[in-house]
C-alpha cells in the first residue's frame, strides 16, 4: 500500500503512525510532488482512494489509470458537496467512451465510485 504527500511535516507524522501501527513493512509514503511520485509506481493497482487538494483528483488519477488492473475501484470523496470542482474529474469518470463506470453514493459529502473496465 502507498501514499503521496507534498508536506514533509505530514509524512513524518503519518509514517510515525504507520510505524505505531507496526505496518511499515507494509505502507509507503512517497514524497514530493504527485505529478512525480505517482509516475515512479508499479501496477497493477486494485484500489485507488482519493482525497487530495482537488485541482490534483483528475492529474493523479490520468497518471494511475494505466496501471489500474481491469475491475479496480477509484473511490473518491467529497463529490457531492464539491460537485463544481470536481466537475473536470466526475465528467471524466462518468464519460461513457471513457474507462470507468461510475456512480454517485449520497451522504457526508458523496463519494464517486468508479470501477475500472
Amino acid at each position: 500500500m502507498f501514499g503521496t504527500e507534498h508536506e514533509p511535516a505530514k509524512v513524518a507524522e503519518a509514517r510515525a503512525d504507520i510505524a505505531a501501527a507496526g505496518l511499515s513493512d507494509h505502507v509507503d509514503i512517497l514524497v514530493g510532488d504527485l505529478r512525480e511520485t505517482l509516475t515512479t509506481l508499479r501496477g497493477p493497482i486494485d484500489f485507488m482512494p482519493v482525497d487530495i487538494w482537488i485541482p490534483m483528483a483528475l492529474p493523479a488519477l490520468r497518471i494511475v489509470t494505466p496501471l489500474l488492473r481491469p475491475g479496480a475501484l477509484v473511490v473518491c470523496d467529497n463529490v457531492v458537496s464539491g460537485r463544481r470542482q470536481y466537475a473536470d474529474y466526475l465528467a471524466h469518470v462518468r464519460d461513457p467512451a471513457g474507462p470507468f463506470t461510475s456512480i454517485t453514493l449520497p451522504g457526508h459529502g458523496g463519494l464517486e465510485v468508479s470501477r475500472k473496465n
